[in-house]
Order: C-alpha cells, then sequence, then structure tokens
C-alpha cells in the first residue's frame, strides 16, 4: 500500500474551481447606457456586442442605429422588433435578438462586402436612410455611448 503525507492527500480533494469568466467590458457598458435610458435592448447588450464581433462592425454601430431610428428601441412599430427603421421600420422580427443579428449580417453583407474599407458612416447614410441629418444622429449616439470612456476601459 501507498501512503501519502496529509498534506498530499488533503490537496487531492482540494475542490477544483471553475476558471471565472472573462468579462467583456463593452458589454458591461452597453448595458449600462441602455439601462440609463431604459431602453427595452438593454438586456441585449451581449448580443449587440457579439454580432459586431462576428461581423467585424464597430460595437457601437447598431446600438447607435437603434438610438437614431426609434430612441433605442423606445419608439417603432409594436411587434415588429425593429428598432432600426430596417425596411422603413415596418419588417418584422421574432425577437430583439433575431433583429440584431439580422440587421448587423445585412450591413456586413450590402455594405461593408460591396463598400471601400474602412466604411464611413455617411456612406452607410447615403444607402440606409434617406436624411441627410441620419449620419450626424448616429455619431451623436455613438458619442453618447461613450467612446472615450470604454477605450480607457479596454486598455
Amino acid at each position: 500500500m501507498i501512503t501519502a503525507p496529509f498534506f498530499q492527500v488533503k490537496e487531492a480533494f482540494a475542490p477544483i474551481m471553475p476558471p471565472v469568466p472573462k468579462v467583456d467590458k463593452r458589454i458591461v457598458h452597453l448595458e449600462s447606457f441602455l439601462a440609463g435610458y431604459n431602453s427595452p435592448l438593454a438586456a441585449h447588450a451581449d448580443t449587440f456586442v457579439a454580432t459586431a464581433d462576428q461581423y467585424g462592425l464597430d460595437w457601437r454601430l447598431l446600438p447607435a442605429i437603434a438610438g437614431t431610428e426609434s430612441t433605442l428601441g423606445k419608439r417603432y412599430i409594436v411587434g415588429t422588433y425593429n428598432p432600426f427603421g430596417w425596411g422603413s421600420g415596418k419588417i418584422r422580427f421574432a425577437s430583439w435578438e433575431h433583429a440584431i443579428e439580422t440587421v448587423g449580417q445585412k450591413l456586413y453583407e450590402k455594405y461593408y462586402l460591396s463598400g471601400t474599407r474602412p466604411l464611413t458612416i455617411e456612406q452607410v447614410g447615403d444607402i440606409y436612410a434617406e436624411s441627410p441629418r441620419w449620419p450626424r444622429s448616429v455619431r451623436f449616439w455613438i458619442k453618447k455611448i461613450g467612446a472615450d470612456q470604454i477605450s480607457a476601459l479596454l486598455q
């Protein structure tokens, strides 16, 4: 029979702790920002960031478009889950997540793949919205989300 000193046995039965997941500060920041406006999109900050990462978009772009088109999901056609004004706001999505993922994918396919890089908000606005004020409004929301604050968090 093999015996081990007590301290070795004690360590052998020490609980194995799962790794602590790394918190994406963009998600925390965006959720807090959206909640501050009582936005129904606050609970979907993770979907905004994941979709942006998947398609190489600025993580603030989709929330900024939602800010411009529907005051962050507070003014939209009820039942459409369309905070982006996509299809003049009449296109229906199954959920907020479906809207975020679909519009992120379509922005990537329709604008980023066919446009020059880096694609500017003005270039997107020329096709996305008729209003010449649209790019200015999107930039306003991007700034409100807090580029300076979050860049400090990511360093």
